[in-house]
Order: C-alpha cells, then sequence, then structure tokens
C-alpha cells in the first residue's frame, strides 16, 4: 500500500515494515507481532485469523485510497 507514495521498492520484510509503520504508525503494534509470529509462530490459530480478518478488513477498505496517490516515475 505505501511503495507508490513512499517510493521503495524492497523485498526486505524488514525494510518494508518500516516504511508501513512510518505511513500508519498506529498499526505498529499489529507489523510488529506479525514480524514475531515469523520467529516464534503463535500457537493459537484462532489469533491468528482474528488478526488477518480484522486487518484484512482494513487494509482492503484502505487500498483504494492507498492506490491513487499519483507519482513520477
Amino acid at each position: 500500500m505505501v511503495l507508490v507514495s513512499s517510493q521503495i521498492w524492497t523485498t526486505r520484510l524488514h525494510e518494508q515494515s518500516e516504511v508501513f509503520i512510518h505511513h500508519f504508525p498506529k498499526k505498529e503494534s499489529i507489523i510488529r507481532t506479525l514480524l514475531n509470529w515469523i520467529d516464534e509462530p503463535p500457537p493459537d490459530r484462532e489469533a491468528v485469523y482474528g488478526l488477518f480478518k480484522r486487518e484484512g478488513e482494513w487494509a482492503s477498505a484502505n487500498f483504494s485510497n492507498e492506490a491513487k496517490i499519483p507519482y513520477e516515475m
């Protein structure tokens, strides 16, 4: 969602997460949780499902607004 406006194109997950947090600071705790789950997968599948469902709905609702940001190449 933030690659177009930030003009940072990377496949490095931690770098991507910092860019995302810069644009959406209220989502920092979610991003930190996801990064932690990479190292230590959570035992509670329902917690994972709930987070992805909730945050997926947020991402879907906000994607259109973010994708409309004009940029120069």
